[in-house]
């Protein structure tokens, strides 16, 4: 009794002098306009498996994420969008700079291409102003896709966020399953229509998406979270540095991957991959200065 009468006190004291009630979680929208325009998706906080013991070792071991909940692109950087960067900071590429990029040739060698970079993909008698402006940007190092991020007051996701919204929710090869998609018109990799451009490739025999290089964003399928081109059209930069043996000593909970490296990371396959690399768990990785004509990104923000 003495212990009730002094809880209703402590309330009352409250009261009196208006100390301020505790307010209940905030309700995240499920979709937002960054700065830039762009369409944002709420991706859940939760648990997911994050590697594959059917890959490479640097998938391994495959481990448990525990992961916030983020936002993330709904599709990939655009042309129009890094343009509209460009003008209004005068941002020029590691590619302007340095006056080249990399790119695939018709007989699928990777050469260095001089005057190439995110206006000129394929090289100075190429631009994109045409008929590209809704098709990703590429050709830009992970330097030029942390500057539009920050830029968009966004931020590159970790490699983690990114194979979880990639995945969302399955635990498949690929989102949509385990082999060949058929019908679906689910991603831009390499398949019968890239080798019909690029006859060495490795492809996903049996499917063509119709295009050989780069496609529209958005024009494919959505993964069951909404997001597109989660998987090919282009690789997409990731904030962390690559370690082959991260996996092993990686935090459960939100990890940023390591303090330090060589390399940085980059996920989700693109127009020139096959099976293999268009997989979930797949960890591709590249010096942070590289630029090559199926690099590109998109950005993530913390709520």
């Amino acid at each position: 009794m003495r212990s009730i009468r002094r809880a209703v006190g402590v309330l009352a004291l409250m009261l009196c002098v208006g100390a301020t009630p505790i307010e209940a979680p905030k309700q995240l929208d499920r979709e937002i306009t960054g700065k830039d325009g762009s369409k944002m998706l709420l991706i859940p906080a939760g648990d997911f498996m994050m590697g594959s013991t059917e890959g490479r070792a640097d998938e391994e071991p495959v481990h448990q994420v525990s992961l916030d909940a983020f936002y993330l692109d709904k599709y990939e950087v655009t042309n129009k969008l890094f343009q509209k960067f460009v003008r209004e900071t005068g941002y020029e590429t590691t590619a302007e700079t340095e006056g080249r990029a990399a790119g695939v040739t018709s007989n699928g060698e990777w050469v260095v291409i001089s005057g190439a970079n995110w206006r000129k993909p394929e090289g100075r008698e190429t631009v994109f102003e045409s008929n590209r402006e809704e098709h990703p940007v590429v050709s830009v190092s992970w330097y030029d896709a942390d500057a539009y991020c920050r830029w968009a007051d966004r931020r590159l996701p970790t490699e983690a966020e990114f194979e979880y919204a990639n995945r969302a929710g399955t635990r498949s090869i690929y989102w949509w399953g385990d082999g060949n998609p058929g019908s679906q018109r689910v991603a831009n990799i390499a398949d019968e229509a890239a080798k019909r451009q690029f006859p060495g490739l490795p492809i996903m025999a049996g499917y063509d998406d119709g295009y050989g290089r780069t496609a529209p964003v958005g024009l494919f399928d959505p993964n069951p979270w909404g997001l597109h081109d989660m998987i090919g059209n282009v690789w997409e930069w990731t904030a962390d540095w690559y370690d082959e043996d991260y996996y092993r000593n990686s935090p459960e909970r939100n990890p940023i991957g390591p303090f330090s490296g060589k390399y940085k990371v980059l996920r989700g396959g693109s127009w020139h991959n096959g099976p293999l690399g268009v997989r979930s768990a797949y960890r591709r990785y590249s010096q942070p200065t590289y630029r090559y004509d199926h690099y590109g990104c998109r950005c993530a923000k913390t709520p």
